[in-house]
């Protein structure tokens, strides 16, 4: 680890940047704003803490950082987020970097946006920065979209992100093309982590539906996964259903794979038969033939009525 933080030490003709000497105490902010690039990596590379120079908080660095006028040269930005383990200090930093995402210079968004990836990836509680990394999903710089989508998709997991549901969907209507595989790929999360899972798996179902055919399969692929990793999807079987007749093959496709991997997961298992066959029930003849004809419904024949597990004409 040590390695890593000194070589985002290096100055920018690749040399070692000399070990920072920490200020008094009542130097404050006006000298720790000079070194707290050095000082603060050199302290957490040695020492494995936020030991801080003038005995400040690391909350108050954070704070810092986004009033130094050199801060979209120096490295902390980006290394802040980059040291596993910190715990609280990791905590504290999460909330004075989201303010930066507002910033108008892209490179101070992009800088803050990677911090906050990194420390989503690291485990830090990333709730004071869940409006503004949903926010950021629509920024212009399409790296602090990806930065921001990477922490929502960690966060995700593990926290209730039902807050920023309104700013998720904003991001289809908004149609910010960059942003939108990385959207379904939130709400995924977001299904699999029960505090959030209704108001998830109620985004995916509208998606379904969206004028865009990539959305829509991507949204049934995101729905089976979410199935496969233990997700009980039932509250989205029956836009899962509307899709299996979508004009769009890979539609289908998905969607079909999303219902074989729900009826396998026994929290989902008695919704998927139920809307399988009420779709097959009313389904015409080719759509039936396409499915059965696509090895599909084959893997569902057990567990369906006789009278719909038998191949229609036309089906190979």
């Amino acid at each position: 680890m040590a390695k890593n933080i000194l070589h985002n030490l290096r100055d920018k003709k690749g040399q070692k940047a000399k070990p920072a000497k920490k200020p008094p105490a009542a130097a404050g902010f006006a000298n720790a704003r000079k070194l707290m690039d050095r000082a603060l990596l050199a302290s957490l590379a040695v020492e494995g803490t936020f030991s801080v120079p003038g005995g400040m908080a690391p909350a108050a660095h954070a704070a810092d950082l986004g009033a130094s006028s050199d801060r979209k040269d120096g490295p902390a930005a980006e290394a802040l987020g980059s040291v596993p383990g910190q715990g609280a200090e990791l905590n504290s930093l999460v909330a004075p970097l989201a303010t930066e995402l507002s910033d108008p210079d892209a490179v101070v968004r992009k800088k803050a946006s990677r911090s906050l990836r990194e420390l989503a990836n690291n485990g830090a509680d990333m709730r004071p920065a869940l409006a503004q990394l949903a926010t950021a999903l629509s920024d212009p710089d399409v790296n602090v979209q990806i930065n921001a989508g990477f922490a929502l998709m960690d966060a995700a997991k593990v926290t209730d992100i039902r807050v920023v549901m309104p700013a998720l969907a904003q991001v289809f209507s908004e149609r910010c093309a960059g942003a939108l595989s990385m959207t379904i790929d939130v709400l995924e999360n977001a299904a699999v982590n029960e505090t959030s899972r209704h108001d998830a798996l109620c985004m995916l179902a509208n998606t379904l539906s969206d004028s865009d055919p990539d959305v829509r399969w991507r949204s049934a692929e995101a729905l089976g996964r979410a199935a496969e990793r233990g997700a009980d999807i039932s509250a989205a079987m029956s836009a899962l259903a509307k899709a299996l007749s979508d004009g769009d093959q890979k539609v289908r496709d998905y969607a079909s794979t999303a219902f074989v991997c729900a009826a396998a997961n026994e929290k989902s298992h008695d919704a998927a038969l139920s809307a399988l066959t009420n779709a097959l029930s009313n389904m015409d003849a080719r759509s039936r033939a396409a499915l059965f004809s696509a090895g599909i419904i084959s893997k569902l024949v057990g567990m369906l009525p006789e009278e719909l597990a038998a191949k229609p004409p036309g089906s190979s």
